[in-house]
């Protein structure tokens, strides 16, 4: 399979992990992922719950309650580590789990 080279820091990146950086009890796994996969993306699950919820609280005066807002609906997902558990679990983000 051939693979674009799109940042510079991936040869930096290859380096390190298939020399272990030094380390012979580190094993680090590559993953080359496409240009633009966000079902590929465990954080993309997150940003959905994030986005969704706040939604659908009412609206924010200023920047401010709006950070208020965005802190709360981040703790309140934070005390639900079954849902974090399942952004990993869509058979395409499994690699990161």
């Amino acid at each position: 399979m051939r693979r674009q080279r799109l940042d510079p820091a991936v040869g930096e990146i290859e380096s390190f992990a298939f020399g272990h950086g030094g380390n012979p009890f580190l094993t680090i796994e590559l993953f080359y992922l496409p240009p633009y996969a966000p079902e590929s993306n465990p954080d993309e699950y997150l940003n959905h719950d994030f986005k969704t919820s706040l939604r659908l609280e009412p609206a924010s005066d200023n920047d401010s309650d709006l950070m208020q807002k965005a802190m709360r609906i981040m703790k309140r997902l934070a005390q639900m580590p079954g849902r974090v558990q399942s952004y990993f679990r869509h058979p395409l983000a499994a690699y990161a789990a």
